[in-house]
């Protein structure tokens, strides 16, 4: 058998995750001719070209911003780390509950970019 080096298994790996999101993109895309939630929507808006333009620029402008935010959050984290007993996170809290603060913490800005697009 041929032994791959990581970086082989890694390239690998990415292309097999694309084409898995792919494979489900069109799944997705077939089941929704195929059982339409509303009969009009299967009728043409003419918004293909609008909507191929938005997702595109959409994930090409998340990709050029992610590591601008991922920079601003580890330096916020940072900064809010050397406060030391500010008050500013309750870790008297449950580990759960902490981690039910810490998902709504990560989760709002994605709703509200949602919430923004509409």
């Amino acid at each position: 058998m041929w032994s791959r080096s990581p970086e082989e298994e890694q390239r690998r790996f990415r292309r097999l995750v694309a084409a898995s999101g792919g494979a489900h993109v069109l799944v997705i895309l077939a089941l929704e001719r195929l059982f339409p939630f509303r009969e009009r929507w299967l009728r043409s808006h003419r918004d293909i070209r609008v909507d191929a333009s938005y997702a595109v620029l959409d994930s090409i402008g998340l990709e050029l911003l992610r590591p601008a935010l991922y920079t601003a959050a580890v330096a916020v984290g940072g900064w809010l780390a050397t406060r030391g007993d500010s008050g500013v996170w309750p870790e008297s809290w449950p580990l759960m509950a902490e981690l039910a603060l810490a998902l709504v913490i990560a989760e709002f800005p994605k709703y509200w970019v949602h919430r923004l697009e509409h």
